[in-house]
């Protein structure tokens, strides 16, 4: 039974709402799923196509390794790169803005001021890495970093790449060509980029999750046919809990149902032979936590936003699981601690004993790798 003060009261529900991203993508997904990016190239025409996966984590560290894997293959120039709007750098997503012409609709509007490749768009971002005749040192040496940062992915010594243009297109136009070979480049399982958006409160990730899987109406749709919540009880807008404005609109939801969503997840989570621990940070030993008690028996996210201050999980103690959420909207950090102090002194906390947390951004499964060819079309590799 679901216990506490106020317990069915609508609260704003700030950073934990990425604990209910992670419930919907693990449901949806499923805690192993990759994204898979799909890169057609013609020899013949010196042409390249980029179909993405809203993959939220292809970052510059993993451009670099496509470039070297590229390199690696014999591929240095082309006449014409195209990429679609599924591709994204990370830090080049799309921002959520409010309609106010549609309530339930989102705009988007690209975020240039913080783009992965210098402040700037996924177009320009690949005009610069694709061009690399036009990297001045700095740039040379941040490859070179990557390379050192990332042992593992056996990056070539220096890159070479030449492109002449980059256009973003609605559709593969290599489709049906002959002569196209067929590569793809496979992120970790998802279960890895929940666990650093969590660790570090990544709202664009979570954002770009949760609109991805369907948004708002998906969201609502999802929590009355799965766990029968109204839309009465759970007033949603965003994945990372930021709220939407012009007019500000906060989610909300009630500690009972964040509780009994929180429970589900690691219910989900141990039906594929994980826990909680493989998605939401350990307090005190995941590296860059936001909370710490000291015990390391919190498994939990934090969400502060203005007056609100919460913090949800699982304890683990001597007799299982304890789910919880406090949400304070007038109180202080202080008073959390307090609260969890208090928790602690009715149950008998159990540290986990598991590693900490360890993202290794070029794992060697997101290298290239050629999954078809037509028939006289090769590609050689070193």
């Amino acid at each position: 039974a679901i216990q506490g003060v106020n317990p069915n009261q609508p609260v704003k529900i700030a950073s934990v709402m990425k604990l209910l991203t992670t419930l919907w993508a693990v449901d949806k997904y499923g805690a192993n799923h990759e994204y898979v990016t799909k890169i057609y190239y013609q020899p013949i025409n010196g042409e390249m196509h980029i179909a993405g996966a809203r993959d939220p984590f292809f970052d510059r560290d993993r451009i670099y390794l496509l470039l070297s894997d590229l390199n690696r293959n014999k591929i240095s120039q082309l006449k014409r790169l195209t990429f679609d709007g599924n591709f994204l750098i990370n830090k080049n997503l799309f921002e959520f803005a409010y309609d106010p012409a549609n309530a339930k609709a989102y705009k988007y509007t690209e975020a240039h001021a913080d783009g992965a490749l210098g402040g700037i768009g996924v177009k320009e971002s690949l005009e610069d890495a694709f061009n690399t005749s036009k990297w001045w040192a700095a740039k040379k040496n941040r490859y070179l970093q990557a390379s050192k940062r990332n042992p593992t992915s056996k990056m070539v010594p220096a890159v070479s790449f030449t492109t002449d243009v980059v256009d973003k297109v609605p559709s593969n136009p290599l489709a049906g060509k002959p002569g196209v070979l067929t590569f793809e480049v496979r992120s970790l399982p998802i279960k890895h980029y929940l666990k650093k958006m969590n660790i570090h409160s990544l709202n664009a990730t979570a954002d770009e999750l949760f609109h991805s899987m369907g948004g708002t109406p998906g969201f609502q749709t999802y929590l009355a046919t799965k766990y029968q919540m109204g839309s009465d009880a759970v007033d949603i807008h965003t994945g990372s809990g930021l709220p939407l404005h012009n007019p500000r609109n906060d989610s909300t939801i009630s500690c009972s149902a964040t509780v009994r969503l929180i429970r589900a997840l690691d219910n989900n989570l141990e039906a594929e032979g994980m826990d909680l621990t493989d998605v939401v940070m350990i307090a005190g030993t995941d590296a860059g936590a936001t909370y710490n008690d000291g015990s390391r028996a919190l498994v939990v996210k934090t969400g502060t936003l203005n007056d609100a201050k919460n913090l949800a999980g699982a304890a683990n103690t001597a007799t299982g699981e304890v789910y919880f959420g406090i949400f304070l909207q007038n109180g202080s950090l202080n008073t959390v601690r307090n609260v969890v102090a208090r928790m602690k002194s009715t149950y008998r906390m159990q540290a986990i004993n598991k590693p900490g947390f360890v993202w290794d951004p070029l794992d060697p499964r997101m290298a290239l790798r050629l999954v078809s060819a037509d028939v006289g079309v090769s590609v050689a590799a070193n």
